[in-house]
């Protein structure tokens, strides 16, 4: 394990946390209120309806710039949280001193399907058991 680099600390500290900036789910109609739950899809937004289906309004053009604005906002979003979990596994192979090791793809992959879904700290805590389990004696 490395000691050049305090993951823990970093993960403590919240520098691999993104927090996603506004974005809008849903969308109100000026003329009855009626909500309309919008589907956020990859960066673009799905479901924009013209006309609302209760009172007929037509969606104005300051809803559709605003959602426009979104789809922009959403894509940043995913570059941002892309460019952060890049840097935790370049930050947590380094850790682990499998940086240059020619597998330490596949075995990072292993971890994080193991552990990502309970977060940062458990990805790194199967991949410091991996290390363990198959490179120390």
């Amino acid at each position: 394990m490395s000691k050049d680099i305090d993951i823990f600390d970093k993960l403590k500290k919240g520098e691999y946390k993104f927090e996603y900036k506004h974005r809008i789910d849903v969308l109100t109609c000026t003329g009855c209120d009626n909500s309309y739950h919008l589907k956020i899809k990859y960066g673009d937004i799905r479901d924009i309806p013209e006309y609302c289906s209760y009172c007929g309004t037509k969606i104005g053009d300051d809803i559709r710039n605003a959602l426009e604005e979104n789809k922009v906002r959403v894509v940043e979003n995913r570059k941002k949280e892309g460019e952060m979990y890049n840097q935790f596994k370049k930050d947590a192979l380094e850790y682990v001193g499998l940086t240059d090791h020619p597998k330490a793809d596949k075995i990072y992959a292993y971890a994080w399907e193991k552990g990502h879904s309970a977060g940062y700290h458990e990805v790194l805590n199967c991949l410091v058991d991996l290390y363990e389990t198959i490179f120390k004696d």
